[in-house]
């Protein structure tokens, strides 16, 4: 009866595995299934429930042989399934992700410990059309090909934690892909971060950018007939070299009508904003506002109404 609400606390335990669970139900159906190898540090949880119904909040554990997987969910979505593929000796690949077959889904706070040790920790507020991954390498000690990719709309406060045998690794992020959005981004660990498959009709973000440990970048932007972008790094030189281009396209055309580029190797510590503005639906001026000059080997555009111009340009 989707018309009812029931509160449910359950524990089962089954061979060796724990499950535990308190739930308010609004629906005919929830449904929780796994399939871990807890040898090779993999693992696949699906959770689904009938969409007709209401939200339900669900608190979960699976426990099995010291390891434990523990969720709070707000389930506005009717399906979603977490991956992780974690590093083991000799085989330094990571890869971890969210699926949720579209729409919005929740605020989440997700841990996997082993024998008390925190393994993997996703704390997340997120809106997404499609799915979201992030994967890298690690061997002696270094990240390298860290990818970022995924169609996400709206992804806030994330921290992530990764134990990468002895080692933990953690990202700090805010994203928020829209018109007037931002992106925040912070590792402990020097990485390189290339953005992969993060178009969408109206806004892609393209590129890739390197970190020092603990340096933090954010970029922010307006993006209409009168707009800006805005970086800024914190008071500290933020990494190497940086390729970035964003686009929007208020129509959902795929062809985006304004954004930026970004193209450089010395990223020094800086905040810097590009700003431009119409009158009577014509661009009049674009220029640059901060203490210190544009380093000479930056290349920043601006497009605007389809055509890119190059920074600092003045009609």
């Amino acid at each position: 009866d989707s018309q009812s609400t029931i509160s449910l606390s359950t524990v089962i335990t089954y061979e060796g595995w724990t499950f535990s669970k308190t739930m308010e139900l609004k629906n005919s159906y929830v449904t929780l299934s796994w399939d871990i190898d807890q040898s090779q540090r993999t693992g696949v949880v699906i959770l689904d429930r009938d969409p007709d119904g209401g939200i339900p909040t669900l608190t979960m554990s699976v426990a099995y042989n010291n390891w434990v997987l523990a969720d709070t969910i707000d389930f506005k979505n009717s399906h979603i399934k977490l991956y992780w593929d974690l590093p083991t000796t000799g085989d330094g690949h990571t890869e971890f992700g969210i699926e949720t077959g579209g729409g919005e889904i929740f605020y989440n706070t997700l841990s996997l410990s082993d024998g008390g040790n925190l393994m993997l920790e996703l704390g997340f507020g997120i809106e997404m059309q499609d799915h979201f991954y992030v994967s890298f390498d690690y061997t002696g000690g270094q990240i390298s090909n860290f990818e970022w990719s995924g169609r996400i709309l709206r992804l806030t406060d994330v921290n992530i934690q990764l134990n990468l045998v002895g080692e933990v690794f953690t990202i700090d992020a805010d994203l928020d892909l829209s018109e007037s959005g931002a992106i925040d981004l912070q590792f402990n660990k020097p990485v390189s971060v290339t953005f992969v498959d993060t178009s969408t009709d109206n806004f892609k973000v393209q590129g890739s950018t390197s970190f020092f440990a603990n340096s933090r970048l954010n970029i922010n932007w307006v993006l209409q007939e009168d707009g800006h972008f805005q970086i800024y790094t914190y008071g500290q030189p933020l990494g190497d070299s940086f390729s970035l281009e964003f686009g929007f396209d208020p129509q959902h055309s795929g062809n985006y009508k304004y954004g930026f580029k970004l193209i450089g190797q010395n990223f020094v510590q800086i905040t810097r904003t590009i700003q431009w503005y119409t009158i009577d639906g014509q661009l009049q001026r674009i220029w640059v506002l901060g203490d210190e000059p544009i380093p000479g080997d930056w290349t920043l555009k601006v497009l605007w109404n389809y055509v890119w111009y190059d920074v600092p340009w003045e009609l």
